[in-house]
């Protein structure tokens, strides 16, 4: 059994907290990217690609396919995380009777919730930066599909 000073209860309420709104981060960035990339995506749709040179249409194809790739790497950003990895969230509860509920609530269970919570936001962390790198390289071969248009 772990006895924690008021310090050291404050430090983990502290770095509980902390995690709780890196979470939020991650599912605010992934949502306004969703949006950016839907206003990419109805931007390629109204371009038209019919009339477009054979090296345009290849580099907006290459976008087309990296702006999916980063949607479907968002959506897993934004994906409900309902596996029972703690004792203290609700997808633990949901299986609980109101005793073993009581019981868990009354068991100090921050620090597990810290690590969990810590293994969901690195895991969306990486799916949104690889996000991120998709865009980039959606921008870009968009950029170079106009740039190859134009010659």
């Amino acid at each position: 059994m772990t006895i924690t000073t008021p310090a050291g209860d404050r430090a983990i309420d502290q770095a509980l907290a902390s995690v709780t709104v890196d979470l939020g981060k991650t599912d605010h960035k992934a949502s306004l990217l969703l949006a950016f990339n839907g206003a990419l995506a109805a931007g390629l749709a109204a371009a038209g690609l019919v009339h477009w040179p054979t090296p345009s249409k290849v580099a907006a194809a290459l976008a087309v396919a990296a702006l999916v790739a980063a949607t479907l790497a968002l959506l897993s950003v934004v994906e409900p995380n309902t596996k029972r990895l703690d004792g203290a969230s609700w997808p633990h509860w949901q299986t609980c009777t109101p005793e073993q509920i009581h019981a868990s609530l009354t068991t100090d269970r921050r620090t597990e919730q810290i690590a969990t919570l810590s293994r969901i936001a690195a895991r969306k962390y990486r799916w949104l930066k690889l996000a991120i790198v998709l865009d980039r390289a959606t921008i870009v071969l968009l950029v170079a599909a106009g740039l190859l248009g134009a010659l």
